[in-house]
């Protein structure tokens, strides 16, 4: 019984020191990692299997000497590289990521905080975010389906003078809008002749 329950000692007991040099590797490889140290790591071995070979002896000052101590600068010089990339670049590019993701999060809340007002108060949203009010026969004062059903769409068609320029036209009025980056922004609205009206009135039927 006494034998066994050495036995189970000493299991745990490797075990143990396993598990604890396993963690320390961990550590030394993440941190030659970390620090590029690698780099002089695997140099230094190439070393010395070249010197075990008899092929490179640092005792004497030739060609073959230099080239090593040369080759060593190269080596640590890049360790510092990957030590100043993993220290100050990836941390400030983690931190710009994060404040670029802080800001699309709000400028979301912002949009669906402006689509809810615009939901629930159509004419509160223009003031607060299109600077004026829209104009009399905008399809936000409708409340009804039936009120929707009767006012005719608009006809939308680009300016022949300027690509940018999209042109709204409605049966009393143009709303004039400009392109750029993808987005429009209504720059205008021009009441419309009583002829028009009857023209856009009949060119809408047709359709």
């Amino acid at each position: 019984m006494k034998l066994l329950g050495f036995g189970v000692f000493m299991s745990a007991l490797m075990k143990t020191i396993m598990t604890i040099l396993h963690i320390i590797a961990l550590i030394v490889v993440n941190l030659l990692v970390y620090f590029g140290l690698w780099i002089p790591l695997v140099y230094m071995i190439i070393t010395g299997i070249l010197m075990l070979g008899g092929g490179l002896d640092l005792a004497v000052l030739d060609t073959n000497t230099i080239l090593f101590y040369c080759g060593l600068a190269l080596c640590f010089a890049g360790s510092i590289v990957i030590t100043i990339r993993h220290l100050i670049i990836m941390p400030l590019k983690d931190m710009m990521n994060i404040s670029d993701a802080k800001k699309k999060i709000k400028e979301k809340k912002q949009l669906e905080k402006q689509r809810k007002l615009y939901m629930s108060d159509p004419a509160k949203y223009f003031i607060k975010y299109e600077g004026e009010m829209p104009h009399d026969s905008h399809p936000v004062y409708l409340q009804t389906k039936k009120e929707r059903a009767n006012t005719l769409p608009p006809i939308v068609y680009r300016s022949n003078v300027d690509q940018s320029i999209i042109v709204h036209e409605y049966s009393n009025h143009f709303e004039v809008f400009r392109e750029y980056n993808g987005k429009c922004t209504r720059i205008d609205i021009k009441e419309k002749p009583k002829e028009d009206e009857k023209k856009h009135k009949k060119h809408s039927s047709k359709k």
